[in-house]
């Protein structure tokens, strides 16, 4: 288990809601949700199908909007990012957040490596003459240097989602999330992206997970439960 951070929170959620309207019907996907956190943590963020948990995590990540409340960043200075524009917003997510989703989404034209280099060449966050070194360095330290120049579809599961993770780090972004990374995976592999999770949020990382897999109780720090888009507990591990 990792420890639970005391350092203040690089991102905090007050009261977000996320109302849809459909067809004149009004459904609520999250009520009145706050969540912090705080630099080297590793959240677990649980419930049953439906409960919200993907929905909150894209408002958390500026994938999407919240109807309600606030996101606070405070990575560089306090921004609430759910008043900014759709281009600031995507400057943001570029810089602070990288994203891991059970499917992996890696562009299957290109390959591992230019997977690895295009988030850098879209945000210019890092410098161009770093780029490459820095593609090849995140691919080495995940084990899969010597699949950087293959397909996507010509990598086994594990090394697809070892090659999204390495993606999520293209510009060393603060908070990591992840939507059920583990799913299609099987225990050993499943084991090593938890591993490679646990030694981010020991180099203070935030990691943010949903998942449905309480056999992986050991590695968080923390466990946040929806119900119905409502929160139920949040509570340290022990």
């Amino acid at each position: 288990m990792l420890p639970t951070s005391s350092t203040a929170p690089i991102l905090s959620a007050k009261r977000i809601s996320k109302i849809y309207n459909t067809g004149g019907t009004t459904c609520a996907a999250l009520r009145d949700i706050s969540i912090d956190i705080s630099p080297g943590e590793f959240i677990a963020i649980i419930g049953r199908s439906g409960s919200g948990k993907s929905t909150l995590i894209n408002l958390l990540a500026g994938l999407d909007v919240s109807t309600s409340g606030e996101i606070i960043s405070r990575s560089d200075s306090i921004t609430d990012i759910t008043k900014l524009s759709e281009e600031e917003l995507a400057r943001w997510r570029g810089k602070n957040v990288g994203i891991v989703f059970q499917s992996f989404q890696l562009l299957p034209s290109l390959s591992v490596l230019e997977n690895i280099l295009m988030p850098m060449d879209l945000c210019n966050i890092i410098p161009k003459a770093e780029r490459l070194t820095r593609a090849k360095s995140l691919l080495d330290d995940l084990e899969i240097l010597h699949q950087s120049d293959k397909l996507p579809s010509e990598l086994s599961g594990g090394q697809q989602q070892r090659a999204a993770i390495a993606r999520a780090l293209a510009n060393d972004p603060n908070i990591i999330f992840a939507d059920e990374p583990t799913g299609n995976l099987d225990t050993t592999t499943a084991k090593s992206v938890m591993d490679l999770f646990a030694v981010l949020c020991l180099r203070n990382k935030s990691v943010v997970m949903v998942t449905h897999d309480l056999a992986l109780t050991d590695y968080y720090s923390r466990t946040f439960e929806l119900a119905d888009g409502v929160q139920i507990v949040s509570e340290d591990v022990t």
